[in-house]
């Protein structure tokens, strides 16, 4: 297992009772972000498990890209 998955948050409730939830895939990374009021966060990587689009809850995407030398540009 993953060291990523012996500490990833399934959920987080705060002291007034709001509770965000955290979804992650087979190697730890976080997929799906769902607010109390259950709006959505998206999260797609590539092979190389490097984050390359998040998605809002309205359909919004933010796309990232990476060089050869796996920075972020």
């Amino acid at each position: 297992m993953p060291p990523s998955k012996l500490t990833a948050l399934p959920k987080y409730t705060d002291s007034q009772h709001n509770t965000l939830q955290y979804a992650y895939d087979e190697v730890g990374n976080l997929v799906t972000l769902t607010y109390p009021d259950g709006k959505q966060v998206h999260y797609d990587y590539n092979a190389a498990n490097q984050l390359i689009k998040v998605t809002d809850w309205a359909g919004r995407e933010t796309h990232y890209e990476y060089d050869l030398n796996s920075r972020l540009i």
